[in-house]
């Protein structure tokens, strides 16, 4: 579907993110995801400009997976 960056997600919006969701068979979570996954990005851009600017901010990889588990709605495995 070609929301394949930050910028792009938040281009598309919360339908979009739904639509993508539920084609990606996330159904039962797609309007929660949604909502997070904008939220996440929201924050990140705030903090750190892009994924690639909270990269090159990390330390090393423990860095980055501390930094990525501050957003609300991403954990261990997620990081």
């Amino acid at each position: 579907m070609g929301v394949d960056t930050a910028y792009k997600v938040v281009s598309a919006g919360w339908d979009e993110q739904v639509k993508i969701l539920e084609a990606g068979g996330y159904a039962r979570h797609d309007f929660s995801t949604a909502t997070t996954l904008l939220n996440i990005i929201a924050d990140m851009k705030e903090g750190y400009g892009s994924l690639e600017d909270l990269r090159e901010q990390s330390f090393d990889t423990k860095d980055l997976e501390r930094k990525l588990q501050y957003f609300k709605g991403i954990g261990s495995v997620t990081a």
